[in-house]
């Protein structure tokens, strides 16, 4: 089985990850990637293609290879994994309805339109209806050590997963035990965390570590029944 994972800086947990999990026969993974702040104005979408995006070396570095065209038709499945899709981009919205003067059907259609067109979400919909699974996976949550108030993220996976459904794709987000009480992310998957060029960034709740990645890994090929 060929899978392609598509993603940001937030690749470099699964990689490592994956590299910690069990092998498993005729299995292919491979990771396309860049920094996310470079990804809108790089990455084109033409139908089941993107061109701008590098692949990421297969080897123990985490260097960029060549740009080359990414084909989803070439994949059993595609994982779009963490690029523009934040739960805390959700969240917070959502619970904000209720205190709202706007009305609720308005503020859920709009952040309903604001989904669809994350890249994650358009991507999707070229692959509707083709014999390609296609995942998208949440970011991983901010970690116990952010400075950000405690959320649920319950109805905001559940929205996603709407929004996700209708481009034809499923909406997944991190493990269960990787998650605190609070929504947040374990504090001890936070530490020594890794960036694409292989660098921990002191005070960073937002990127994840290995063991994180070997977590989310696990969880996915699970879901995809490998």
């Amino acid at each position: 089985m060929r899978i392609g994972i598509i993603g940001n800086s937030h690749l470099a947990a699964l990689k490592f990850g994956l590299r910690q999990h069990v092998q498993v026969p005729d299995l292919e993974v491979n990771f396309w990637g860049m920094p996310g702040r470079l990804f809108p104005d790089t990455v084109k979408i033409y139908g089941t293609k993107l061109t701008g995006l590098p692949k990421i070396s297969a080897d123990e570095r985490l260097s960029i290879d060549d740009v080359e065209i990414f084909d989803a038709m070439n994949m059993d499945a595609v994982v779009i994994y963490a690029q523009s899709v934040r739960l805390e981009d959700v969240v917070w919205p959502l619970n904000d309805l209720e205190k709202s003067v706007v009305s609720k059907t308005f503020r859920l259609a709009f952040l309903k339109d604001l989904a669809e067109n994350k890249f994650a979400f358009q991507f999707a919909s070229q692959l509707a209806g083709l014999p390609v699974r296609t995942i998208i996976h949440a970011a991983p949550l901010f970690s116990e050590t952010s400075p950000c108030p405690d959320i649920e993220i319950g109805p905001a996976v559940d929205f996603l997963s709407r929004v996700a459904e209708k481009c034809g794709a499923t909406f997944i987000t991190q493990p269960h035990e990787t998650i605190s009480a609070g929504g947040k992310t374990k504090s001890s998957y936070s530490t020594a965390n890794i960036h694409l060029d292989g660098k921990e960034r002191k005070d960073d709740y937002k990127h994840m570590n290995a063991d994180f990645g070997e977590a989310v890994m696990a969880n996915l090929l699970n879901i995809l029944n490998i």
